[in-house]
């Protein structure tokens, strides 16, 4: 990412975060919609990558702040 920052700036690493999104919640509507059942969806950890420009850094160790350490997680209720 750091890299790519460099070549695109802000605005390029945040259309590469709304790109992954918008494949990940495609993909998990078709899941729902096809498996009956509550969902919980997680993630490893979280990111602190509105942040960025407040830590210089896109990596997630290192530093003990929320954005890191507090996983998101959405809870989907199904049929």
């Amino acid at each position: 990412l750091e890299e790519y920052y460099r070549k695109k700036g802000r605005e390029g690493i945040i259309e590469i975060y709304k790109n992954e999104i918008g494949l990940v919640l495609d993909t998990l509507k078709m899941l729902v919609d096809s498996i009956s059942g509550n969902w919980l969806i997680t993630a490893d950890h979280g990111e602190r990558i509105a942040n960025f420009w407040r830590w210089n850094s896109f990596e997630h160790g290192g530093r003990r702040d929320n954005e890191v350490i507090e996983v998101p997680w959405f809870e989907i209720k199904n049929r």
